[in-house]
């Protein structure tokens, strides 16, 4: 860790908090256009729904609260794997 000397503890901290500030706007406004944007494309005859998981997963990287989705959608979408039952030959 670059130790600084006293007088430049204050802008060091303040130019930390504002980067800090400005990557999660970024991240904010990235990941809620995808998930605009997929929102969009559902009535279309394109697929939307990878893009609101892909806006979930921008968001997840910055805010709690989008990580608590993701895992959401990871757990439903496991659920919904069903292993294949083996074909019973026909009973004749």
């Amino acid at each position: 860790m670059t130790r600084y000397p006293f007088y430049l503890d204050g802008p060091i901290k303040l130019l930390k908090q504002i980067w800090k500030r400005l990557r999660q706007t970024a991240v904010f406004i990235v990941g809620f256009l995808l998930v605009i944007f997929g929102l969009v494309l559902i009535p279309l005859p394109f697929p939307g729904t990878p893009f609101i998981f892909l806006g979930l997963v921008v968001l997840a990287s910055e805010f709690a609260w989008a990580e608590k989705h993701v895992e959401r959608v990871k757990r439903l979408t496991h659920r919904g794997k069903v292993k294949p039952k083996a074909a019973k030959p026909p009973q004749d």
